[in-house]
């Protein structure tokens, strides 16, 4: 997930990607599954979004 908050944000910067890992982890977007990796990355550089639903499909919330 924090290789494709990176992407995201287009950026290995920890601010960027504290920034981008709940886009990434959260809907709405195309539904990346554990394994999809590359899949996910060429989303993202598209401009797009995605959902990383992993194994487990467990959703992040922030903090209020």
């Amino acid at each position: 997930m924090i290789i494709l908050a990176a992407q995201a944000g287009n950026s290995a910067d920890k601010a960027s990607i504290q920034k981008h890992v709940m886009q990434v982890a959260n809907a709405p977007g195309v539904k990346i599954l554990a394994g999809e990796l590359k899949k996910g990355l060429k989303i993202l550089a598209k401009g797009c979004e995605i959902d990383y639903v992993g194994a487990e499909d467990v959703e992040l919330w922030g903090h209020p």
